[in-house]
Order: structure tokens, then C-alpha cells, then sequence
């Protein structure tokens, strides 16, 4: 229910849809600056790495499939994901520049 978000983001059902990468990160920090003030933000992406950005709570939707919330870490996994978009995915970690781990999905390409 929209009653319990302050801020829902919906340009078309994707706010970052058909932005480039430097616009994509202004809306992603717009967002986490929102959360940081205790704000609750509501937005859809077909883009996993979004809810690692966000450090939030995410839901993955599947077709004919129970609905799977909880934390991005818990939710954003290689199963889920290659269940959910039918490829094969990796997800990769790095330390980012603030001492907290970064996650990135990306296929994985077989040659």
C-alpha cells in the first residue's frame, strides 16, 4: 500500500530507466540521502545492483513465483537472480572507498 512509503519514484515503472550512468548515480544518492533522514522510498528496477546501492530492504518479483522480500543481501542472490532473468549471474565483492563491501551482478558469459 503507497500509505506506508514518503516517497514512491515511478518514471514509467523504472525512475532510472534510459538514463545514463552519471544521472543513474544522482537518483541512486538522491535515494539513499531520502532513506538516510528515516524517509521510506518505493522504486522498481530491473537493475539488481540498485538495491545493493540502496544498503535497503528490496522485493524480487518472478513470474508465477511467491514474491521473495527481506534485505538486499538475502534477496539480491546468484540463485534468485538466475531464477528471475533465466542467465546465468555472478555477483562480485569489493571494499569500496568507505571501508563497507560493494556488490555488482554481471553474467557469466561462457566461451
Amino acid at each position: 500500500d503507497a500509505a506506508f512509503f514518503d516517497v514512491i519514484l515511478d518514471r514509467n515503472g523504472l525512475p532510472t530507466a534510459n538514463l545514463d550512468y552519471g544521472n543513474m548515480v544522482l537518483v541512486m544518492q538522491c535515494i539513499r540521502t531520502l532513506t538516510s533522514k528515516g524517509l521510506s522510498v518505493l522504486f522498481t528496477s530491473h537493475i539488481p545492483d540498485q538495491a545493493f546501492m540502496c544498503r535497503s530492504k528490496a522485493l524480487l518479483l518472478q513470474r508465477n513465483s511467491v514474491p521473495i522480500s527481506g534485505s538486499a543481501d538475502l534477496v539480491i542472490t546468484e540463485r534468485n537472480l538466475q531464477q528471475a532473468y533465466h542467465t546465468d549471474v555472478q555477483i562480485l565483492e569489493a571494499i569500496g572507498a568507505d571501508g563497507q563491501p560493494i556488490k555488482v551482478t554481471t553474467p557469466r558469459f561462457s566461451y
